[in-house]
């Protein structure tokens, strides 16, 4: 049987398999298989805090290029003004 990682899936592997087994009559094999498979499927779909952080901080940093730019564009569209 292979190890799932609790912390990796973001459902109970355990509870998931348990009602397979009870609710669903397959057998332990399948159940775990099941499970396997399905958190699997969710392992390349989860977010974690740190990539959260680092999307976060390229945001930021494109913003503040954009904010620069614009406050350049503004100061020097109103010296161009200054000096009709």
């Amino acid at each position: 049987m292979r190890e799932i990682i609790m912390a990796t899936a973001p459902f109970d592997t355990l509870k998931f398999a348990k009602s397979l087994r009870e609710i669903a009559s397959i057998t332990s094999e399948q159940a775990e298989g099941f499970t396997v498979a399905l958190a699997d499927a969710f392992q390349d779909q989860l977010v974690t805090k740190s990539d959260l952080k680092i999307a976060l901080l390229e945001l930021e940093n494109r913003l503040t290029v954009k904010m620069g730019a614009g406050a350049a564009a503004i100061i020097g569209v109103i010296a161009a003004f200054k000096f009709l």
